[in-house]
């Protein structure tokens, strides 16, 4: 992931990718070998520069620098024992949060982020003792309540989009769990409730448009044929709205692809399997689901490159795959046994 992250901050150096895109735009980037689909790159440098830049990072080591010049000095010169102790312990402290997050995405903890700013407060409100002590003028009352009312200001606007954003996520899992004990109305109306609450959201879509497929699935039968394309339009619909808000999803391009299949959009299906493939091209699970559509459509030869390539593509050969590209090179003569 480290890898994939520095070749982002070659290709986007000053201001980075743009704030929480990392995990979208990594698929660019991403190692073939690498099946997951990860959130952060596990060092919170590397993740800083990549969605703020060269610039963002630059700030806040200037940031952490300010800190701990003031940590050492309040450490060196004060003869308060309690003060120094405090500003050593703090620098202390500090530096393992840092050292962590040079393997972790420590910081992206809201629990860890939040310890690590209320220490580096409490240290910077200690008054930090001056050689040569110098009389200063205090600020203006008006001066202190505008600063301080623009402050509580920005923490009103960061708490107004942070608590919709949480309890949107809140509900989401809650509908995952409602998915997998096959409570689907409950989980419908969680993830209805979790877009209205964050709109930018693509999960509660995701999820929604995988119930719907996992329902058509379910009516193979020819008499069954109306309801099947019926759930396989509901899903398209929902894995659309997924893709609008971000079109770097290759597992639902995938998804999607499958649905179109079962709709009976054959078109439709393979423009999706190849668009999954241009986001993702070394994604082995894109290729395997393309060299089955083609391998049931009887186009051996594409099905064959595409499943030669999925079986590339992951670290760990899956048997299904080998047994699939195996039946494919039988069926046109060309198996070799192994």
């Amino acid at each position: 992931m480290w890898a994939g992250t520095i070749k982002m901050i070659q290709d986007y150096p000053l201001f980075g990718v743009g704030m929480g895109a990392w995990q979208w735009i990594y698929q660019r980037y991403k190692d073939y070998r690498l099946m997951s689909e990860p959130d952060y790159p596990h060092n919170d440098y590397l993740n800083l520069a990549a969605d703020y830049g060269l610039i963002g990072l630059a700030i806040m080591l200037a940031v952490f620098a300010c800190f701990f010049r003031h940590a050492w000095r309040v450490a060196k010169r004060t003869q308060n024992s309690e003060h120094r102790a405090f500003a050593m312990g703090a620098m202390i402290s500090i530096i393992s949060l840092l050292v962590h997050s040079f393997f972790d995405f420590n910081l992206h903890i809201p629990a860890n982020s939040l310890l690590l700013a209320a220490i580096m407060g409490f240290t910077v409100a200690i008054e930090e003792p001056e050689e040569h002590p110098v009389q200063r003028k205090a600020p203006l009352p008006f001066v202190r309540y505008l600063v301080g009312g623009a402050l509580l200001a920005i923490c009103g606007i960061g708490i107004r989009f942070f608590i919709p954003t949480a309890l949107a996520f809140h509900l989401a899992e809650e509908g995952e769990s409602a998915k997998w004990d096959i409570n689907y109305e409950r989980a419908f109306s969680d993830y209805q409730r979790a877009s209205v609450l964050d709109p930018h959201y693509p999960k509660p879509y995701i999820d929604t448009g995988e119930i719907y497929l996992s329902s058509a699935r379910w009516r193979m039968l020819p008499a069954r044929q109306n309801e099947r394309r019926d759930f396989a339009h509901k899903a398209i619909q929902s894995f659309e709205r997924a893709l609008a808000l971000n079109p770097t999803l290759a597992y639902v391009l995938v998804a999607k692809a499958r649905a179109h299949e079962l709709a009976g959009e054959d078109d439709l299906a393979l423009k999706a399997y190849q668009r999954a493939i241009e986001v993702a091209p070394f994604n082995g699970y894109a290729y395997h689901s393309l060299g089955t559509f083609y391998r049931d459509r009887g186009e051996d030869q594409k099905a064959l490159e595409a499943l030669e390539k999925a079986n590339q593509y992951i670290l760990y050969t899956e048997l299904a795959f080998q047994i699939e590209e195996w039946e494919v090179r039988q069926r046109r003569g060309t198996a070799q046994p192994k």
